[in-house]
């Protein structure tokens, strides 16, 4: 009883009956609108679809018909060339001066006629044959087979009429004996210019190579003469028909051997270009033709309709959908409203929570940034320090050979003077003069020694700029003179000879081959026949300098750690000379590497770029 009193809540059940149906109406209100926008947009679609598929098919039809007349246009023209070629050849004039008395020429016309067959065959022609101002053939191509021109009289041809009145002559027409339909090119062959006419050679051409091309495509392919009629196509039933009614006078015509000789009236095209066929038509390589196409389009049309309605439907119902949700949306939003005010307000606060916590973080950060900087200041101050207490150790141990190299000028400065001293004494200025010629060239060899110590000594500007590399190697050489002439080590250069600049810095690409030179010394000390060799090559963005000894080599544990700072196989070594190279070469853009070597020895090769000349 208690469950009969809690549903017999009248008033209750009724309000929810009317809000369910409230809502199934508006529901099915929607259904319908949604399907009947989707059927008016597929109607609208597949229209739309059909007639832009149609616009792209008949874009692409007058593109075949474009190109199926340049090939026509283009075999035209290869093949009217055959004419004027041959009717210049001296072998058919020689034939045709004689073709008066035949038996005694018949070996030459079988042998021009060999020779029309062979160019036949090259060229692709159908038939060549050569005919006498008679219109008697004396040499044809075809002379091996039973329907041989040789010997037919075709003075009753159009082509062999016109051409004998006016130099040349086309005809597209039925063979008489072979019944095969042709383009028939004929010209007349002068004794000279303005003499009398010799005969007219003549070239069949056949387009069956042609008409089974455009078979492939699918397409009607067809080409019409100046009355309309179908001359060449893919389609063999609709050969000699007309696209339009022909007159009494021209069906004569077109029946007589003198043009198509059909045995039959021409009857009209088959086919009639309705919606679902389109045609083009396109200009060919000879005047009164023209090229034709026909493309059943019913498929592609077809697609499109279904793919158009598919489309449009489907659109149209997602904006009706739009519509409907737009529409609830804007009743939700108005609801909304309220929620967004209240998250937007508690979003700006969480903003100017955010805004402090980054100010701070970025207040750290620039602290940071300061401190990196000033010690990645102190790291290049320091660099450069080591770079330049580097320097002035290898200074400290080639100081004495450079000494010693300044030495012996000063002696010999000594002498000159006190030679030059008594020379004048003895009035003798001119070998006073010889001895102070030499002072001077002393005083310029001492002057270049120092003035290399003092460009390696000097602490570099820092700044990458042109660099000639013959003046750096010359500069590293001066400074290691003394001591590759104390250990007796011979130095050769190889390579490029030409001048080469890179981007680099003088003082400290010197200090860098210093290094390297000074490394070989040290490897070469007390070695047989030591030798050093300076290799130069350049590209067309890189020079490469290797220097390579004849030493014993460098250890494998040394190897690895080659590059690492105070790794060194030297008992007074810092382990800092290659380390400093590499650095320095790498400020420059390029690279300083250890490369293996067949023989015994070490090679380093330092590669830098390459400056314009």
């Amino acid at each position: 009883m208690r469950r009969s009193a809690k549903l017999n809540f009248g008033p209750t059940v009724s309000t929810q009956t009317m809000i369910v149906s409230d809502d199934t109406g508006r529901l099915w209100r929607r259904v319908l609108l949604v399907a009947a926008m989707s059927l008016l947009a597929a109607l609208i679609g597949a229209e739309i679809s059909a007639r832009l598929a149609r616009q792209n098919i008949v874009s692409r039809v007058n593109t075949d018909a474009a190109l199926r007349a340049a090939m026509l246009s283009n075999e035209l023209e290869r093949h009217r060339s055959l004419p004027f070629v041959l009717a210049d050849d001296a072998d058919v004039r020689t034939a045709l001066r004689t073709a008066n008395t035949p038996a005694e020429n018949e070996q030459t016309f079988r042998v021009l006629s060999e020779r029309f067959e062979r160019f036949a065959q090259h060229v692709g022609a159908a038939t060549v044959y050569l005919i006498d101002t008679s219109g008697r053939t004396l040499a044809a191509s075809n002379w091996r087979t039973e329907t041989s021109f040789v010997g037919t009289n075709y003075s009753f041809r159009p082509y062999f009429r016109g051409a004998m009145k006016s130099g040349s002559d086309e005809l597209f027409t039925l063979g008489t004996v072979s019944r095969i339909p042709g383009l028939y090119l004929a010209r007349r062959i002068d004794e000279s210019p303005g003499a009398r006419p010799l005969g007219v050679i003549v070239v069949k051409v056949e387009f069956y190579a042609l008409e089974a091309q455009w078979r492939s495509s699918g397409d009607g392919a067809y080409v019409t003469d100046e009355r309309g009629v179908v001359l060449i196509t893919n389609q063999p039933k609709w050969r000699f028909t007309t696209t339009r009614p022909l007159s009494r006078e021209d069906q004569a015509a077109l029946s007589s051997p003198q043009q198509l000789g059909l045995d039959q009236p021409v009857p009209a095209f088959p086919e009639t270009p309705g919606f679902w066929l389109i045609a083009a038509d396109y200009a060919a390589g000879k005047p009164g033709w023209n090229v034709h196409v026909l493309r059943d389009a019913r498929q592609e049309l077809r697609a499109a309709r279904w793919s158009g309605a598919a489309i449009g439907g489907f659109g149209g119902a997602l904006l009706t959908i739009a519509i409907i949700a737009a529409r609830m949306w804007r009743t939700r939003e108005k609801n909304m409203a309220a929620r967004r005010e209240a998250a937007r307000q508690e979003l700006e606060v969480q903003v100017n929570l955010r805004t402090r916590e980054l100010k701070e973080t970025n207040q750290r950060l620039i602290q940071e940034v300061d401190e990196r900087t000033r010690a990645e200041a102190s790291l290049h101050t320091l660099q450069d320090e080591l770079v330049q207490a580097n320097k002035l150790a290898v200074l400290g141990q080639i100081s004495a050979g450079v000494a010693h190299e300044i030495n012996q000028p000063v002696a010999a400065i000594r002498s000159y003077v006190d030679n030059a001293r008594a020379f004048l004494e003895r009035s003798q200025p001119s070998r006073a003069a010889s001895n102070l010629t030499a002072i001077a060239s002393l005083t310029e060899r001492i002057g270049a020694i120092t003035q290399e110590l003092l460009t390696f000594s000097r602490k570099s500007s820092g700044t990458p700029q042109r660099v000639r590399v013959d003046d750096a190697i010359a500069g590293a050489l001066l400074l290691m003179r003394t001591r590759f002439r104390a250990l007796g080590i011979k130095h050769a250069r190889t390579g490029e000879s030409a001048m080469l600049y890179v981007i680099a810095e003088r003082a400290r690409l010197e200090q860098v081959l210093v290094n390297l030179l000074q490394n070989a010394a040290d490897a070469l000390d007390g070695g047989a026949e030591p030798r050093v060799v300076i290799d130069l090559r350049a590209s067309t963005t890189e020079v490469s300098i290797t220097i390579t000894d004849n030493g014993p080599g460098i250890a494998p544990q040394t190897l690895q750690a080659l590059f690492t700072p105070f790794a060194t196989s030297k008992p007074n070594g810092l382990g800092l000379g290659l380390v400093i190279s590499r650095d320095i070469v790498a400020e420059f853009g390029g690279r300083l590497e250890h490369v293996e070597q067949a023989q015994a020895g070490a090679s380093f090769v330092l590669t830098l770029r390459r400056a314009d000349d």
